[in-house]
């Protein structure tokens, strides 16, 4: 429970520097799937704050269970996943001829 509200808090600065990112280079809103890394993106990030949760709801129960721990890698599989999809939109559009700012 110790990082349920530190997951999404990272996660919104990170995204806020995307954002920046993704505001100045509008080819990223014209490619095909550009959605798709962000929705795995923020739901990885919002299964690790579920996870964190329930970790804390079974220590305060008293309990433990395994399928916890299956959960978390696939959550952050689910955020691994997006932060790649989100990495290769950018150097797409890099390619197109865009420059990142400074």
């Amino acid at each position: 429970m110790t990082w349920a509200f530190s997951y999404p808090g990272l996660a919104d600065i990170f995204y806020l520097i995307l954002y920046q990112l993704r505001n100045k280079l509008t080819t990223l809103v014209t490619l095909d799937f550009y959605r798709l890394p962000y929705n795995l993106f923020f739901s990885g990030i919002a299964s690790l704050a579920l996870v964190s949760v329930l970790v804390g709801v079974f220590a305060i129960a008293g309990t433990d269970s395994a399928y916890t721990q299956y959960l978390w890698y696939l959550s952050s599989g689910l955020t691994s996943l997006g932060l790649l999809g989100i990495l290769f939109m950018l150097v797409k559009a890099i390619g197109v001829g865009l420059e990142i700012p400074n």
